[in-house]
C-alpha cells in the first residue's frame, strides 16, 4: 500500500556555487522539497554566483535532497535555463537528474551555460512496491518509417526490433493516490516528423482526456544526459505515441536554432504524469475572450465568437476536451490545453487564465510545457495569485497546460490581490533591446553602474572578449540602462570630434607599429 499519510518540506540544500533567486533579487525565497505520499516534487528556481567555475559536459552537483526523499531509481528532468538573469528562456533547456544518493545533478553544453535554472515541475515516486509494465510495441526496422495508421504486422521471432524497451529500465507506471507516474527508457532509435506508436497503457489506468506531454531523449550509451524533446501524447484508449519533430540547437550566440533533421535518443519517460479524476474546469481570462474575432467585428459578433476551451478532437464527453485543475491533497496539477481565436497574440504582461482559489502556488513557477513545431517548448508561468502567462508569447492561439504541477499555499496565507490584476507583477521585459529591471537587484550594483559608467566601448570589448573567452560564448551583462561613453561606431574610444580624435587617426597606425598602443 502507498504512504499517502507521509507529508514533509524543507529548503532544499544548495552549494556555495548557487543561491536562491526569485528572478527579481538573489538570495529571496528558498527553493523547496515537498514529501506528499510517495510523491516527491521540488519547487524554486536558483541562479549561480560562479558562472565561470562551471564546465560543460561534466556532472555538476548543485544541491542536495532529505535521503528519506531520495528515489529508488536516477529521474531524469529538463529544467529551464537562462544565459542570464535579465533575458528570457527562450527554449533553452539543462539536463538535470535527481540521483539514489539525494544528489542533484546538472549536465549542460557549452553554448548553454546556465545562470539561472527553474526546478519547478521536477516530480517522482519514492515508492516502493513493483511497478505495473506498459506494453512496448514491437516494429521491424524496416516498418519503422513506414507505420501504419491502423494495424501492422506481427513481428517474426528472431528479426530485428526497431524499438525496443531498456532491460535494466523497462517502461512501467506507478499509481500515486490518484496520480499516476511513468518511469522507464527505450533504446536508442531514430524520430521522425510523423507520430509512432510506442506502447499502450494498461486498462484502468488510463487518462480521462487526450494529454500531450513534452517528453525527452537521451544521449547515447548509458548516460542520463538530456539530448532532445519530443512531443507524447496519451490517447483516451492508453496508446502512447511520439513524434520527433525538428532538431532544436542553441547556438554560440544563445539563440535556439531549428534543423530539418531526425532526432535520435533513448526515449525517457521520467515526468510524464496524469490524473485519473476529472478536474476543476479553467476559464480563459477576460483579455484572450476580449480579442476574440475580427478586430473590427460588432459587438454581438464577438459575443457569439466567444473564445472556446477546446482540446484534440478525440472522441468522449464534453469534459473530456477542456483544461482543468486537478487537486490531491495540496498537490495541484494542471491537464489538457487552452484555445482561443483571435487576430493578434495575446499581451505576454497579461493573464491568459485563472486558477480557482485555494489552487494558487507558494510563488511564481515556471515550467516548460509542449508547444508548436517551431517552438517545441512553452515557458508557461503562473504567479502566487494564480494567474497564467506566457512571458515570452504564444503564436499559434494555444496553451498548453499538461505537465504543470506544484504544492498549493496555504489559502489563509495568500496575498488577496495583485498590484494590477490585469498586468504581471514581473519587471522584466524580455521583447525589449533595453533590460527594464530594477537596478537594485543584485548586490554590488553601485559598483557595477560606477565601473561601466566610465568606460568606453573600445574598452568594453576587451571584457566581453575575456568574459567570451571563459564562459565558451558571449556573456550578456546587466548594464541595464547605463550608457557607456562614446559612440559605438564613430567614436569608440571616447576621444569627441575635436583634436584628440584627429590626434588619434594620424597617430594611430605609428603607436601601434612602435609602441604597441
Amino acid at each position: 500500500m502507498a504512504r499517502q499519510g507521509r507529508s514533509q518540506q524543507q529548503a532544499l540544500q544548495l552549494r556555495t556555487e548557487w543561491a536562491s533567486f526569485d528572478l527579481v533579487r538573489v538570495g529571496s525565497g528558498l527553493p523547496m522539497s515537498f514529501l506528499r505520499g510517495d510523491l516527491f516534487l521540488i519547487s524554486g528556481c536558483i541562479t549561480t554566483t560562479a558562472p565561470t567555475k562551471h564546465q560543460a559536459g561534466w556532472d555538476l552537483t548543485i544541491g542536495w535532497v532529505d535521503l528519506r526523499s531520495a528515489p529508488t531509481r536516477e529521474w531524469t528532468f529538463l529544467a529551464p535555463t537562462a544565459m542570464s538573469r535579465y533575458e528570457g528562456i527562450y527554449q533553452c533547456g539543462t539536463s538535470m537528474t535527481l540521483k539514489t544518493d539525494g544528489k542533484l545533478k546538472i549536465n549542460f553544453k557549452k553554448n548553454t551555460n546556465p545562470m539561472v535554472l527553474h526546478i519547478s515541475g521536477l516530480c517522482c515516486h519514492i515508492s516502493k512496491e513493483e511497478p505495473i509494465p506498459i506494453e512496448v510495441a514491437k516494429y521491424k526496422r524496416r516498418d519503422w518509417f513506414n507505420q501504419p495508421s491502423k494495424s501492422k504486422a506481427p513481428v517474426e521471432e528472431g528479426s530485428q526490433i526497431a524499438l525496443e524497451a531498456d532491460e535494466n529500465n523497462s517502461p512501467a507506471l506507478q499509481r500515486c493516490g490518484n496520480i499516476v507516474c511513468l518511469h522507464g527508457e527505450f533504446k536508442e532509435a531514430v524520430f521522425g516528423p510523423s507520430a509512432r506508436l510506442v506502447g499502450t497503457l494498461p486498462e484502468g489506468l488510463r487518462p480521462l482526456r487526450d494529454l500531450r506531454f513534452l517528453a525527452s531523449l537521451l544521449g547515447p550509451g548509458d548516460s542520463r544526459v538530456l539530448e532532445h524533446s519530443v512531443a507524447l501524447s496519451i490517447r483516451l484508449d492508453g496508446q502512447i505515441s511520439v513524434q520527433g519533430g525538428k532538431v532544436h540547437q542553441v547556438d554560440r550566440k544563445g539563440h535556439m536554432r531549428v534543423y530539418q533533421q531526425n532526432k535520435r535518443g533513448r526515449l525517457c519517460l521520467d515526468g510524464i504524469r496524469f490524473s485519473l479524476t476529472d478536474g476543476h474546469p479553467l476559464e480563459l481570462s477576460k483579455h484572450v475572450a476580449g480579442t476574440t474575432g475580427c478586430r473590427d467585428a460588432p459587438k454581438d459578433t464577438a459575443s457569439k465568437a466567444k473564445a472556446k476551451l477546446s482540446y484534440l478532437m478525440s472522441a468522449g464527453n464534453r469534459a473530456g476536451y477542456i483544461a482543468a485543475c486537478i487537486r490531491q491533497g495540496d498537490v495541484i496539477m494542471l491537464e489538457g490545453c487552452l484555445s482561443w481565436v483571435s487576430t493578434r497574440p495575446p499581451n505576454a504582461k497579461q493573464p491568459l487564465a485563472v486558477l480557482p482559489p485555494g489552487c494558487w502556488p507558494r510563488r511564481r513557477e515556471v515550467f516548460f510545457t509542449r508547444g508548436s513545431d517551431l517552438e517545441e517548448r512553452r515557458r508557461v508561468d503562473i504567479d502566487q495569485y494564480g494567474r497564467v502567462f506566457c512571458p515570452e508569447g504564444v503564436q499559434d492561439m494555444r496553451l498548453e497546460l499538461t505537465g504543470v504541477m506544484f504544492v498549493a499555499a496555504d489559502p489563509s496565507a495568500t496575498a488577496s490581490r495583485p498590484r494590477d490584476p490585469d498586468w504581471d507583477d514581473l519587471g522584466l521585459q524580455y521583447h525589449r533591446n533595453d533590460v527594464s529591471v530594477v537596478s537594485t537587484s543584485f548586490d554590488g550594483h553601485v559598483l557595477l553602474e560606477e565601473f561601466v559608467r566610465r568606460t568606453n566601448f573600445h574598452e568594453w570589448r576587451f571584457i566581453e572578449y575575456d568574459f567570451a573567452r571563459h564562459a565558451n560564448r558571449k556573456m550578456l551583462l546587466p548594464t541595464g540602462q547605463v550608457p557607456l561613453r562614446g559612440h559605438a561606431q564613430r567614436d569608440v574610444m571616447n576621444l569627441n570630434s575635436g583634436r584628440s580624435l584627429r590626434v588619434w587617426k594620424d597617430y594611430n597606425a605609428l603607436l601601434r607599429q612602435h609602441f604597441g598602443i
